[in-house]
């Protein structure tokens, strides 16, 4: 009697057959076909400077490699076939994640179509600066103008950081451009209102900027915009205060965030647990711990700051004002936590003769209200505030401002220099 041959037509492992070429045979033409796409993508995000497709090439020659491994071990202990139905399985949930990411991202972007900005690098801040902000020649948030000042024109520069800026908001609704607005238009006075905030500009940046820019301009009133963080300077940052993002990559993370709706929201939902739980801390504390006591090195150093600040205008004979922005405050029931830091800059104006403006009392009155904020994830100034910090300016400079438009015969510079040529290089 014959035994059947249990093993007739079974294949060492490792060996190779016409079966397991097929088998191996479509998985690696879609690799192939992958990190080909994935290679073209890259190249063409490089041509155009666009990091967010060199970005995504990445990501899918990653995973491109990371499954070709992953299928060439299943293969090499399982056999192909095996291999395939995992690689298969794999995909559907891959793919199942992924629609739902995309689904989940589109929700997310519906829902918050009205954010403008975020005080920060996200996709909506991304998105709004890119059909709401233009720069002129210098480099600010204005329109273009002439370096020479034309006969009887008053010319005020407002400088400052993104509160000046305008972050958020239109030109139009900027107190520098209503004050521009109500000094021509209701007082029939020839002025020029200058803009020179910038989104994250310190003391340190707006000297250079004055230095660079703005005294070549020869402007007859300098108008400084200053805000409660300018006592950090340039060590604004800190780890003590700066939350762990949700993905703790240089790359990643900051393209995920400039791009992505979903991924700012689960981001900052991220950071407010870390400030609830203790891991990092509120700014009112960190504040007080750095700046509380009006002496320590961190207190003399901001008004140092803000003393060199005000030499090199009174070293120009140009006259100076400081509007003071409060810290936005959404808890009425509290005393306002930075008073000692606007006492201070009171107290600095006063001894160096600076005419200066505190909106703290003009905005009390929204206090608890997020009307003032641009947005409910971005507490700068919303028009409403700028307006409201218009009228106060114009309740205490108006006089002086037209005085001396008033008293101003200032000649026509002969050959100005052209509107895009940048003074101090």
């Amino acid at each position: 009697m014959c035994l059947k041959d249990e093993t007739r037509g079974a294949s060492p492992a490792g060996t190779d057959t016409p079966e397991r070429t097929a088998n191996v045979r479509g998985p690696v033409i879609v690799g192939l076909i992958v990190a080909a796409a994935a290679g073209a993508l890259y190249i063409t995000g490089r041509v155009a400077g666009q990091s967010l497709l060199m970005f995504l090439a990445k990501l899918a020659l990653l995973i491109d490699v990371t499954a070709a491994l992953l299928f060439w071990g299943v293969n090499r202990l399982f056999g192909a076939v095996r291999a395939r139905a995992l690689m298969t399985n794999l995909a559907l949930v891959v793919g199942s994640l992924a629609v739902a990411a995309v689904m989940a991202e589109l929700i997310v972007r519906f829902a918050f179509s009205g954010i403008t900005t975020t005080a920060d690098t996200s996709y909506f801040t991304r998105r709004w600066g890119s059909g709401h902000v233009r720069l002129n020649s210098l480099g600010f948030r204005d329109r273009e103008f002439s370096m020479g000042k034309a006969n009887g024109v008053y010319r005020i520069a407002v400088v400052g950081d993104s509160f000046a800026f305008g972050l958020g908001i239109e030109e139009k609704d900027r107190f520098g451009n209503i004050l521009q607005w109500y000094l021509n238009n209701e007082k029939g006075s020839r002025f020029e209102v200058l803009n020179f905030g910038r989104a994250g500009f310190q003391p340190e940046d707006e000297i250079e900027a004055m230095k660079r820019f703005v005294f070549a301009l020869k402007p007859d009133f300098i108008l400084l915009q200053w805000f409660v963080n300018d006592v950090m300077g340039r060590t604004k940052s800190s780890p003590a205060t700066t939350p762990i993002p949700l993905l703790p990559s240089s790359t990643v993370g900051p393209l995920l965030s400039q791009h992505s709706a979903l991924y700012f929201l689960l981001n900052r939902q991220f950071a407010v647990f870390q400030e609830h739980f203790g891991i990092t801390k509120a700014d009112i504390e960190y504040y007080q711990e750095r700046f509380g006591d009006p002496q320590s090195a961190d207190s003399l150093e901001a008004m140092r700051i803000m003393k060199e600040l005000i030499d090199e205008c009174k070293s120009r004979n140009i006259a100076m004002g400081i509007v003071l922005f409060p810290y936005p405050d959404d808890n009425p029931r509290t005393n306002y936590p930075f008073n000692y830091l606007h006492d201070r800059m009171r107290d600095l104006c006063q001894r160096e003769n600076i005419a200066c403006l505190d909106l703290r009392e003009a905005r009390e009155p929204f206090r608890g209200t997020q009307a003032l904020w641009v947005n409910r994830f971005d507490s700068h100034a919303s028009a409403l505030a700028n307006r409201i910090a218009a009228d106060a300016l114009l309740e205490r400079f108006s006089t002086t401002w037209l005085s001396g438009a008033a008293e101003k015969s200032a000649p026509v510079i002969e050959g100005s220099k052209p509107a895009n040529s940048r003074p101090g290089g």
